[in-house]
């Protein structure tokens, strides 16, 4: 609607890192069991609940992916995987607290 508005390299890297994103939530959600856009519009006001401690390695190894199947997939869909280069973290920079849940900010709600 409002794209002559915006510069067309913006429209396009706009498109390439929202495709980017979505398929890579596309493969993540059947990982954990589960299905895309299962939130409704009427459950939006819902509680974010946290998977039980016992279950947060399954979650955190559902978004993990190799280099290569990013490459793979992602050429697969014309896509570069430097689309997601503002979002990646190496495993250098991931520092997961086993104390997580005494955080505050992760244990109340966000409304």
């Amino acid at each position: 609607k409002n794209k002559q508005n915006f510069p067309e390299d913006f429209i396009k890297q706009t498109y390439e890192v929202t495709k980017s994103l979505l398929t890579l939530s596309s493969t993540i959600s059947p990982r954990l069991g589960q299905k895309r856009n299962m939130v409704s519009p009427d459950r939006w006001q819902d509680k974010i609940l946290l998977p039980p401690k016992k279950d947060i390695n399954k979650y955190l190894n559902a978004a993990v992916f190799s280099e290569n199947d990013i490459h793979k997939h992602f050429a697969s869909l014309g896509l570069s995987i430097d689309t997601l280069n503002p979002f990646i973290l190496s495993n250098e920079n991931i520092k997961v607290s086993e104390n997580y849940l005494e955080n505050n900010i992760f244990c109340k709600e966000i409304l």
